[in-house]
């Protein structure tokens, strides 16, 4: 939900936080158990979504 800020454990909080990102809730699933398999799923979600094409893209 909007407005709650961040809503994650303290890793993805402190790499969410880094990224200027000020509410996110998150989820994990699958094999985030560890702390850096947890940081480098966080990494690699917000490095993907910066390759987004948004519609006001598609006219550059």
């Amino acid at each position: 939900p909007r407005g709650l800020g961040l809503v994650a454990n303290e890793m993805a909080k402190t790499i969410l936080r880094l990224a200027g990102i000020k509410d996110c809730w998150t989820r994990s699933f699958g094999s985030t158990s560890t702390a850096s398999s947890l940081a480098f799923a966080v990494y690699d979600a917000l490095k993907k979504t910066y390759k987004v094409v948004t519609p006001q893209d598609w006219v550059r």
